[in-house]
């Protein structure tokens, strides 16, 4: 054999088992927004030797560097592990599902070297195909929200400049005695649906942002956008999405002053406020609809004959609006 001849062969016989050291396969659940998308990653080892150190670096995931276990791989060999991508609810589109991307890649010593593979992915026709993105689809619930802090000062969400709460708790229940909580994924978005244990029996339900799960920094921060306690209506044919804004500047001097009712639960149909002198004011039932308006004279509200149970009373002037829950005796 030629001296260029052999030069070639040992070329293509490196550049074969540079091409053929690792098959790394990625597949990707249905995600949620306000949930999680589960991820599974499966590492092969095709080359003639051990391969060290093995890492998936996953920019898109929770844990976006992850040592394999075990971290050593034999000719042959197989990994399986395993991570999440949070879902947030920034390309919501309605009722239709939107779809989701992602690719990852896993590197590893061989014989003294550094080696690197882009995960191999499964297209929206469910076709496994070599170093490419895994296409993944994202379901949106019956309701979706987002908690954030209000940076750039508009009184809205802004996607990319305010800054979103994670791990914050939504308690919600209804007039039944039903309860559960929910709470917000690494992105700050949360979603809501009754337990199946709760469908025979489930009522209106309202929901509560729980401030004192916030990061310390947060706790004392005012509520601008949205409101806590809000009505949640199950079910509807559209999903609906919730924000709820937080600053640490009131929207106004006097949502500053603490408003406060009594006495609660009312007994009549007569209510007391504090720091409210006039405005006007709208009850609503848990589920949304007004029953009751009316207007607040010299701190006080006197309605019409309305049934025992929870209500949602809200109360607006020139300077503010908020809402509170009513509890009628």
């Amino acid at each position: 054999m030629k001296l260029s001849h052999l030069l070639l062969f040992t070329l293509l016989c490196l550049f074969s088992d540079a091409q053929n050291e690792l098959d790394f396969d990625m597949d990707v659940t249905v995600g949620r927004v306000g949930g999680y998308a589960d991820v599974t990653y499966t590492i092969t080892n095709i080359s003639n030797n051990s391969i060290n150190s093995l890492t998936i670096n996953h920019t898109d995931a929770i844990n976006p560097v992850m040592t394999l276990n075990p971290s050593t791989l034999a000719p042959g060999a197989t990994v399986t592990a395993t991570g999440k991508i949070a879902i947030s609810g920034n390309r919501f589109n309605g009722s239709i599902p939107f779809l989701g991307s992602t690719q990852a890649s896993v590197s590893g010593i061989l014989n003294g070297n550094t080696i690197t593979e882009l995960s191999d992915g499964i297209d929206f026709q469910g076709n496994r195909v070599d170093d490419s993105s895994s296409d993944y689809q994202i379901s949106t619930p019956e309701r979706i929200g987002v908690i954030y802090i209000d940076d750039d000062g508009d009184g809205a969400y802004t996607q990319g400049t305010d800054t979103t709460i994670s791990n914050a708790t939504i308690n919600l229940s209804d007039q039944n005695g039903n309860m559960f909580s929910v709470m917000t994924n690494e992105t700050g978005w949360w979603y809501a649906e009754i337990p199946s244990s709760m469908l025979n029996t489930a009522g209106a339900f309202f929901g509560t942002v729980d401030q004192s799960s916030f990061p310390t920094a947060f706790t004392n921060y005012f509520l601008i956008d949205g409101e806590s306690p809000f009505p949640l209506a199950f079910p509807l044919a559209l999903p609906f999405d919730y924000a709820h804004g937080y600053s640490d500047q009131p929207a106004s001097i006097e949502d500053a002053k603490e408003i406060s009712a009594y006495p609660i639960p009312m007994t009549g149909n007569t209510l007391f406020l504090n720091n409210f002198e006039t405005g006007s004011a709208q009850l609503y039932s848990l589920d949304g609809k007004e029953i009751w308006k009316g207007n607040v004279e010299n701190g006080t509200l006197k309605f019409n004959e309305i049934n025992s149970g929870f209500y949602i009373l809200k109360l607006n002037n020139n300077d503010q609006t908020i809402s509170m829950k009513l509890a009628k005796k």
